[in-house]
């Protein structure tokens, strides 16, 4: 199991549906994960006012899905459907707590070119997992919106 997840915390989560791709690393969260883009840095990307942390629009109001997608339109993300692979092009989804707040978004993973998802998990490892219902529930919410773009 993971090095600093309790199981309660992705209760999706077994040893045959992911494998760690990473070492620690807490200069870059799952959100900048998510958003990478060939020849850019990995950063924290959160849309707080805090040092650290950077947000490709100024003036952030809400941490909502409305914000996350004007955030990663900037990278030419459209919002779609669903989590199907698609020749041609990358998808990424958000994840929130639908319970105490309808669409913050917590989290964001990012397809791989094999269909599979990676995602960054806190300050910790990156992994790679087989669906995006992996790392749903728990800390991390729900999904709560894919966009895709084309492929890099």
């Amino acid at each position: 199991m993971l090095a600093n997840i309790k199981p309660e915390d992705l209760p999706n989560i077994d040893v045959l549906n992911h494998k760690p791709h990473s070492l620690q690393d807490a200069s870059y969260n799952c959100i900048g994960f998510a958003a990478e883009t060939p020849g850019v840095e990995l950063e924290n990307w959160y849309p707080i006012d805090l040092e650290g942390f950077v947000w490709p629009i100024p003036n952030p109001k809400k941490r909502d899905v409305d914000e996350f997608i004007r955030a990663f339109r900037t990278l030419r993300y459209e919002p779609c459907d669903n989590g199907d692979p698609e020749p041609g092009f990358e998808k990424v989804v958000f994840y929130g707590d639908k319970i105490r707040n309808e669409t913050e978004v917590l989290h964001a993973s990012r397809q791989l070119k094999d269909g599979t998802w990676t995602s960054k998990l806190g300050p910790d490892e990156d992994i790679i997992h087989q669906n995006v219902n992996d790392v749903a529930d728990g800390m991390y919410g729900d999904v709560l919106q894919f966009m895709k773009r084309e492929r890099l």
